[in-house]
């Protein structure tokens, strides 16, 4: 009967063992894609955030009205561009959270 308690236990680590390195490569995908997101985020509103400065720029050349409307939107532009700042952090967050989770699970690996 102890036998087959010890190798209930072990099969439990086996299977253990089996689903955390099933999760390693999804975690790693996870990582990435966030990565890349954080990457595509900060690369497409530092260009609305760029056209925005060239179109403000162009505003002085217009009459006085005009002008401060335009600085207006592009004032709008610019406060709207703090989501990117804030999406940013929250996602680099999830991925320390991920590579914790990651870390965790070879840790675990090992003392198997």
């Amino acid at each position: 009967m102890a036998l087959i308690v010890k190798n209930k236990k072990n099969m439990k680590k086996t299977s253990s063992k089996i689903k955390e390195k099933a999760l390693e490569p999804i975690i790693s995908q996870m990582k990435n894609e966030l990565c890349t997101a954080i990457i595509e985020i900060t690369q497409r509103v530092d260009s609305i955030l760029n056209v925005a400065e060239l179109i403000g720029g162009l505003s002085q050349s217009l009459p006085p009205e005009v002008s401060k409307t335009i600085t207006e939107y592009t004032t709008h532009l610019f406060e709207a561009s703090a989501l990117q700042d804030t999406i940013a952090q929250r996602l680099t967050k999830v991925i320390r959270l991920l590579k914790d989770l990651d870390s965790d699970l070879t840790e675990e690996d090992v003392s198997l």
